[in-house]
C-alpha cells in the first residue's frame, strides 16, 4: 500500500444493480513542451483523472495528492475518449422535449473556468455520448462517425423484433444515414462495435451484420456461430476489436471475425471434463462457457470463463485465459474465476505497464500477473585448488516476486501448474522444469571461457557443474540467468584460485630380486630322486642277500 485517501475526493454513484461505484480513474499525460530532435526528451507529468458528480479531480499517482478538484458544471460526467479529452452530453431542453448538445472538452490544465476547457459544442441526437458503455452509441473516431444501433419493439409483437441503425457526424452532429431492418433483431446494445470504417452488430440469429460508416451501404453478413449454444447469439454483453479483427465472447468459445469480410478467423474453446458443464463445443465435447468481456494488449486477448448468472458454489474449473489475438492459439491459462475486460457497462480488472490485475471469485484474493524479479547465486569449491583438479560450481535461481519470494524460478511450460500449487491448493506437480543458466569463467588476464549452459532443478532452483580449470591463475566464475517472459534477468559471481600441480615424488629404483623358486624346486626334485634311488638300492641288496 503506497497511499490511501479516505474519504476519497471522487464522487460516488450508484451503479448497476445498486452497487456503489466510484467514477473511473483514467490516465492523463502532460508534456512541458514540444520534442526537439536531438535534445533531451521533455518531462511528462502523469495524473489520475476522474470526473463525475459535476467535478473534475486529478490525483498525483505517486502519493495520492489531490492536484486539482474543480467544478465542470453544468456537466455531471462524461466519457474520456483519448488522452486529455472527454465527451459529455448536456440537455438544454426538457425530458419530454430534449435539446441535446455534445460537448468536447479537455481535462488538461488547471483552470477552474469550465468554459475555457470546451473545444467544440455540437447538436446531438442522443442522451449518451459515444462509447458511453452499455446501451449508448459507439464511434469510430478515425472515421468521425458515431452510430446508434437499437432494437425495435413493434406494438403488435410486444417484444424486440427488428433493428434500427442511425449514423451521425462527430464533426457537426448532422445525420448521415439510417437503416431499419425488420427481420434482423439486435441481440444486445452492448454487442455493437465500430472500427475500420464499419459498424457491426450481433443478431439473435447468431451472425453479425456490418455497414460502411461512410454511406450506410451493406458491408457483409458474417458466418453463423456454432449450434446450439452460439447460433442464437446468446453470450456476453461485450465486444472487443484489435488487429483487424473483432471478438465475440460466446457460450461455447471465443470467436474472432475478420473486419474485411466477416469470416470467422478462429474459435477458441476451453475443454472441460465430461458432464462438468452443460455446454458443448464443435466436436460435441464438454466445454466451459465464456460470458464475460476481455482485455487486449501486446497481441494477446485475455478473457475468462463465467456464466450469465453463476450460482454458488461456483462451477469448478473456470480459468483465466491468455490467447494469441491473431491466431487464436492458447498461450497460458490458470485456475480462477478472474474477471477481466468491460462487460455490461462495467469495467473489470485492470492492465498497464505489462501487468494484469484481477480478483479471483474462488478465493477472494486479488492477483497480479506479469514479469517478476529473479535472484541468482553462485559458489565454487574448493576456492583454492591445483591445476588439473576439478572445481564444483553450484548456485540457485530464485523467484523474488512478492507473491512467492525465495521459490524456484521455473520454465514457462511448468508455470501454470507451479503457480496453482503455490497459491491455489493444487497438488505438487510430478515434473517441474527449471530455467537455463549460462556459466562463464573469466581469467585474471581477461580471457573468457564459455563453460556452457546448465538447467536448474525445477523443484529446488539449484544447479551444479563440475569444471577442471585449464591453467593456473585466478578465475571469476559468473552465473547468468538471461530472464524470459516470466522473470527479469539476474547474475552472480564468485572467484577461485588455481595453483601449480603437486610435485611428483621420485621413487628410487632397486635391483630386481633373484627368483630362487625354480632352483629350490629343482633341488627338491633331485633329493626326491636320490631318496627313491637309495630306497631302490636297499631293496635290491636285501633281495640278493636272501638268495
Amino acid at each position: 500500500m503506497y497511499w490511501e485517501l479516505s474519504p476519497p475526493p471522487i464522487p460516488q454513484t450508484v451503479g448497476l444493480f445498486g452497487m456503489v461505484q466510484y467514477a473511473p480513474m483514467q490516465l492523463e499525460y502532460t508534456q512541458s513542451g514540444p520534442e526537439v530532435p536531438g535534445a533531451q526528451p521533455q518531462v511528462k507529468t502523469v495524473y489520475l483523472v476522474s470526473f463525475g458528480g459535476g467535478r473534475l479531480v486529478k490525483l498525483d499517482p505517486l502519493n495520492g495528492r489531490v492536484a486539482l478538484n474543480v467544478s465542470i458544471s453544468p456537466l455531471t460526467g462524461g466519457t474520456y475518449y483519448k488522452n486529455g479529452y472527454a465527451l459529455s452530453v448536456r440537455n438544454l431542453g426538457t425530458f419530454f422535449a430534449p435539446n441535446y448538445r455534445l460537448i468536447n472538452w479537455t481535462t488538461l490544465g488547471s483552470t477552474s473556468n469550465f468554459t475555457q476547457r470546451i473545444a467544440n459544442n455540437i447538436t446531438w441526437p442522443w442522451s449518451g455520448e459515444p462509447c458511453s458503455g452499455f446501451g449508448g452509441p459507439v464511434a469510430d473516431f478515425e472515421a468521425g462517425v458515431a452510430v446508434m444501433v437499437s432494437d425495435i419493439t413493434p406494438p403488435q409483437v410486444g417484444a424486440w423484433y427488428g433493428t434500427d441503425i442511425k449514423a451521425v457526424s462527430l464533426k457537426n452532429g448532422a445525420s448521415l444515414w439510417n437503416k431499419t431492418l425488420p427481420d434482423e433483431t439486435l441481440y444486445s446494445a452492448a454487442c455493437v462495435v465500430a472500427d475500420h470504417g464499419k459498424v457491426a452488430f450481433l443478431t439473435m440469429k447468431g451472425h453479425w451484420i456490418a455497414y460502411n460508416l461512410a454511406d450506410g451501404s451493406p458491408a457483409w453478413t458474417s458466418e453463423t456461430m456454432d449450434y446450439p449454444w452460439d447460433a442464437p447469439g446468446f453470450g456476453a454483453y461485450a465486444t472487443a476489436s484489435a488487429y483487424g479483427l473483432f471478438y465475440r465472447f460466446a457460450y461455447s468459445g471465443v470467436y474472432a471475425f475478420n473486419w474485411t469480410n466477416g469470416k470467422i478467423v478462429w474459435k477458441y474453446e476451453a475443454p472441460a471434463n465430461p458432464y462438468e458443464t452443460s455446454y458443448t463445443g464443435r466436436n460435441g465435447t464438454t466445454v466451459y462457457p465464456f460470458n464475460g468481456g476481455g482485455w487486449i494488449a501486446d497481441g494477446k486477448l485475455y478473457t475468462f470463463n463465467i456464466e450469465h448468472t453463476p450460482c454458488q458454489p461456483l462451477t469448478r474449473g473456470y480459468r483465466l485465459h491468455c490467447i494469441n489475438a491473431t491466431t487464436g492459439k492458447g498461450i497460458w491459462n490458470i485456475t480462477g474465476m478472474m474477471a477481466v475486460g468491460a462487460t455490461f457497462g462495467t469495467v473489470l480488472g485492470s492492465m498497464a505497464d505489462g501487468y494484469l490485475m484481477t480478483s479471483n471469485g474462488y478465493d477472494g484474493y486479488q492477483y497480479c500477473f506479469g514479469k517478476g524479479k529473479s535472484q541468482t547465486t553462485v559458489n565454487a569449491s574448493p576456492k583454492t585448488t591445483a591445476k588439473g583438479s576439478q572445481v564444483l560450481i553450484e548456485g540457485t535461481v530464485l523467484d523474488q516476486s512478492p507473491a512467492q519470494p525465495g521459490t524456484p524460478c521455473v520454465a514457462k511450460e511448468s508455470m501454470t501448474v507451479w503457480m496453482e500449487y503455490l497459491h491455489m491448493q493444487k497438488p505438487c506437480p510430478s515434473d517441474v522444469k527449471g530455467v537455463p543458466v549460462t556459466l562463464t569463467a573469466i581469467k585474471s588476464d581477461g580471457k573468457v571461457i564459455d563453460l556452457g549452459t546448465v538447467t536448474t532443478n525445477g523443484f529446488y532452483g539449484t544447479f551444479s557443474f563440475a569444471w577442471t580449470p585449464p591453467d593456473e591463475g585466478t578465475y571469476t566464475i559468473v552465473a547468468s540467468f538471461m530472464g524470459d517472459d516470466s522473470y527479469g534477468s539476474s547474475s552472480a559471481a564468485t572467484a577461485i584460485t588455481v595453483g601449480p600441480p603437486p610435485e611428483e615424488i621420485e621413487i628410487p629404483e632397486y635391483p630386481t630380486p633373484t627368483d630362487y623358486m625354480p632352483i629350490l624346486i629343482g633341488i627338491i626334485i633331485a633329493i626326491i630322486i636320490i631318496v627313491i634311488l637309495v630306497i631302490y638300492a636297499i631293496v635290491s641288496i636285501r633281495k640278493l642277500m636272501r638268495k
